[in-house]
């Protein structure tokens, strides 16, 4: 009697299969999730990994093996083990043995079942496209990253980054890092950008999160000019009070975004306060550039240099 409280066998090997592929989301999020990818394979893998049902079965799964202390969803009752059956067959079965299971099924259930089934399918087709994507990319990395950099007019830093557009300058003030021992000329460049009443309220941000984040201002630096620092600080968070800014809708992004969503709470310890009240919701925008920052030197991004060396359709081909 207990043996027959048990799902089949054939129903306990595609439990078995079932629960290895929601299980494998965690190698494939791991794999793919923290590397870092250029825009806009980030993007796409982003996208990839939201639409993914895996986690959410996968936690679903573990939660019903714990509360019966199993391990394998095949050791369950059949009473307790059959919706997950019912998802695994949507799941796996092939096309004509999906359609005879679906004639099976109560009509308000089948809809359901086609949804979760196409989802499934979308994930498992979405994260070989990402990896065929991720595979192509570390192929191209080493020619990528020897043809990337971008040579600087006569005057270095500054001119360039005053030809760029507002978009430009936003890139410019996210990808800055303030420790490198190079960076004496990003200061200048900063100053210059934040003066400008087309800068973006939330550029104008991202640098003063990042600037105190980095102590820009307290002269322990060597390559930057602490009263410059000081000055451009207490411009830019005067400005921001004064509504200097006439635009508020760019996202921020890399290590000045993480600031940014601490600098609320921590503006009490800074000198230079945000004026939270002035500045409204933060910006949603991420501005089109074909410029990025690495090192504070401008590169080519990813796609840019895809479609200046003719690789960019074949690349893409895959997704």
């Amino acid at each position: 009697m207990l043996f027959l409280s048990r799902p089949g066998r054939e129903d306990r090997k595609i439990l078995t299969e079932f629960q290895q592929l929601c299980a494998r989301h965690v190698l494939d999020h791991h794999a793919y999730g923290p590397v870092k990818l250029p825009e806009p394979l980030h993007d796409f893998s982003a996208k990839v990994r939201a639409s993914d049902p895996r986690p959410g079965l996968f936690k679903e799964i573990d939660q019903k093996l714990k509360d019966a202390g199993k391990t394998d969803l095949g050791q369950l009752r059949k009473k307790d083990a059959e919706p997950f059956i019912a998802l695994a067959k949507t799941a796996l079965l092939s096309d004509d043995d999906y359609a005879e299971y679906r004639q099976r099924l109560p009509v308000e259930s089948r809809q359901a079942s086609e949804t979760f089934r196409s989802d499934w399918n979308a994930a498992i087709r979405q994260f070989d496209q990402l990896k065929a994507l991720v595979s192509k990319f570390s192929d191209l990395a080493p020619i990528y990253f020897r043809e990337k950099a971008m040579d600087l007019p006569e005057g270095g830093l500054l001119p360039f980054v005053k030809a760029l557009d507002r978009g430009g300058w936003h890139q410019f003030i996210c990808d800055c890092d303030w420790e490198e021992p190079d960076a004496s000329d990003i200061l200048p460049a900063a100053a210059w950008i934040m003066a400008q009443p087309d800068c973006d309220r939330w550029t104008a941000i991202a640098f003063l999160a990042a600037a105190q984040a980095s102590a820009i201002d307290d002269g322990d630096r060597d390559h930057l000019d602490p009263e410059l620092a000081v000055s451009v600080m207490s411009q830019v968070s005067d400005n921001l009070r004064d509504g200097f800014y006439r635009t508020g809708e760019f996202a921020v992004f890399s290590n000045a975004g993480e600031d940014v969503e601490l600098a609320q709470e921590r503006a009490a310890n800074w000198r230079f306060p945000f004026h939270w009240d002035k500045v409204g919701d933060p910006g949603t925008i991420k501005p089109e550039t074909d410029i990025e920052f690495h090192r504070n030197q401008p590169v080519r991004s990813f796609q840019a240099w895809l479609s200046d060396s003719g690789r960019a359709d074949g690349f893409w081909a895959t997704a």
